[in-house]
């Protein structure tokens, strides 16, 4: 009996032994930057929501490696297993897999690590979160991101230029609380409208009562951004074109790309644009006492918007004609639409425009237009045989063949059947080999799959497998074979 009513109370006391989430933000005043931090109930840092010119926000695993990483140019997922960790990133529309191999061999990676997790469990009050950022180990998280994205070996890293910052500057970075809110408030009002272009300014305008869960507040809707804005960065922007092709292709040096994120920068639109197709089930409006000074106000309910038609909203400029501010509820939706919404009839086929209008053949010209563009500027030396096959829309296929000869592809071989059956997705399948011809030193060759859209040529799918090694190796019959992508690839949609 004594036995059991122990279990009973230790029952009790469980939840009880459990903490709080813990959030907390800190705000950067030259930067105009605001970060904000949560810690789950096991006191481990969970995210980081980094709020500038942009918004980044990083989520963290309990044993201290990625999770994910999301700004406005391209969204990351790590799945990390036993020998390799597969990285999903998309990039303006086209999603690629690849692979980091052998990371639990990477001693650099494991210190970093080490580092962090010194710190697991920890985070469970305000006073230890405090102190967890003074003592500059929130850099740390940084540094593992960096150093995740540098073992790509893709200049996708460039798109997070806020890595290369610390997080938290001593004697600058402040952690906010109500003095700060109302300091920044007023740094606001003498700044005027440019800062609201931005996306730390709509957040603070939002945002601009201070209560004492406002670090929660305005994370849960960073979270419930970042959803919305992953759906965006699945489709294609005409200003951010360029940037695809560079990226994903490893196509282009670092600094190249650092030069295409600034024209996009200049061209994206304005930030208020961005937010426009977001709408939050509930809306607060804050009524602005005369009286008071600051960001002071009384919070009231106001109805519910009606729901969204696909229609745009209005331009937000932070306040309607009465002066009340327009905040969202954490428990907004993602929009269905791109932020370009515009009311459409529902449509039963939902393909994509290119699936819907394939060719029922394929061109050759802009078959190997795509080709020279992807392989000109790679290292792994030249085209020694290009094999082609076009999945088409009637279930057929049609396929080219070519060898190098003379220095030029000669096509060999064209064969093609119609089909009698039906494909959703059609898809265009490049399987490329490259002979070695650019260091005597190095043995053996590379082979690049390539899985694309028919008409764009999007490229959904990469698999390349890396034979070069030293004589040595090749001597002593220690072939090399570095795989990278996913050889098991079916088009499920586009």
């Amino acid at each position: 009996m004594k036995q059991i009513l122990f279990v009973f109370i230790s029952a009790l006391l469980m939840p009880m032994l459990a903490h709080a989430q813990i959030d907390v933000a800190t705000y950067h005043a030259d930067r105009q930057q605001l970060i904000c931090y949560h810690a789950n109930e096991d006191g481990n840092l969970e995210g980081i929501a980094v709020v500038d010119n942009d918004i980044t926000i990083i989520l963290m695993n309990p044993d201290a490696t990625m999770q994910s990483i999301d700004n406005s140019l391209a969204s990351l997922m790590f799945e990390y297993e036993d020998v390799d960790v597969n990285v999903n990133y998309i990039v303006d529309g086209t999603r690629l897999l690849r692979y980091i191999y052998r990371w639990k061999e990477d001693v650099d990676f494991q210190k970093l690590r080490e580092k962090q997790l010194v710190y697991k469990g920890e985070l469970t009050s305000l006073e230890k979160m405090d102190k967890y950022l003074n003592e500059g180990v929130a850099q740390r998280v940084y540094d593992i991101a960096n150093h995740t994205l540098g073992c790509l070996k893709n200049p996708i890293r460039v798109c997070y230029g806020v890595l290369d910052q610390n997080p938290f500057e001593s004697g600058k970075t402040k952690m906010i609380d109500k003095e700060v809110f109302d300091g920044i408030a007023k740094d606001f009002s003498t700044i005027g409208e440019p800062v609201y272009k931005k996306p730390v300014g709509n957040v603070f305008q939002l945002f601009n009562v201070w209560t004492e869960d406002w670090p929660s507040k305005v994370y849960q809707w960073l979270l419930n951004y970042r959803d919305w804005n992953r759906k965006l960065n699945e489709q294609e922007k005409s200003w951010r074109n360029g940037l695809r092709p560079k990226v994903l292709q490893n196509e282009t040096t670092p600094k190249e790309v650092i030069t295409i994120i600034k024209v996009i920068e200049k061209n994206r639109p304005r930030c208020e644009l961005i937010y426009e197709g977001i709408v939050p089930k509930n809306i607060v409006t804050v009524t602005k006492d005369p009286r008071k000074e600051g960001v002071e106000g009384k919070l009231k309910e106001r109805e519910p918007n009606s729901p969204n038609t696909g229609k745009a909203a209005p331009e937000a400029k932070g306040t309607n004609d009465g002066g009340d501010v327009r905040v969202p509820s954490p428990n907004m939706t993602a929009p269905k639409d791109s932020v370009e919404n515009v009311a459409s009839e529902p449509d039963s086929d939902n393909r994509s425009e290119e699936a819907k209008n394939a060719p029922p053949k394929g061109d050759p010209d802009k078959l190997l237009k795509f080709l020279n563009n992807f392989t000109d500027t790679t290292k792994y030396g030249v085209l020694d045989h290009v094999a082609i096959v076009y999945y088409t829309a009637s279930g057929g296929e049609e396929n080219w063949s070519y060898f190098r000869e003379k220095g030029k592809l000669v096509l060999k071989s064209h064969t093609s059947f119609e089909g009698g059956g039906h494909r959703d997705y059609p898809y265009v399948r490049f399987w490329i080999d490259f002979a070695n011809n650019i260091d005597p030193k190095v043995w053996g060759d590379v082979q690049i799959q390539l899985y694309t859209t028919p008409i764009s040529f999007r490229i959904l799918n990469t698999y390349i497998i890396d034979c070069r090694g030293t004589q040595e190796e090749y001597m002593n019959g220690h072939l090399p074979q570095k795989t990278s992508g996913n050889i098991y690839y079916m088009p499920g949609g586009y």
